[in-house]
């Protein structure tokens, strides 16, 4: 262990900047995996919990506020091949 830190620390010692450099691209990319993942994650995992989760679709961006034209529903009712049911939801 100690043949692999001691030349890490002088070479830190030796050229900083460059170092210091890498070091924050290191740290900003493994930032941005964490941040994939944890957005791939919840986005595998809507809906997961019903029976029939494959078929449940969200029209809006959930938590932003869902406006959508209240004659929306009716129209998908009647002019989407395919769709059993429609509901309306609220955030208030």
């Amino acid at each position: 262990m100690r043949n692999i830190l001691k030349p890490i620390f002088r070479n830190f010692i030796r050229k900083p900047v460059i170092n210091l450099i890498n070091l924050f691209g290191l740290s900003a990319s493994l930032v941005f995996v964490i941040i994939l993942s944890v957005y791939c994650y919840s986005e595998l995992s809507t809906d997961s919990y019903h029976k029939n989760g494959e078929r449940i679709f969200l029209i809006g961006k959930p938590g932003a506020g869902m406006h959508t034209p209240a004659i929306l529903k009716e129209n998908i009712d009647i002019n989407v091949p395919g769709v059993e049911t429609t509901v309306r939801v609220s955030d208030t």
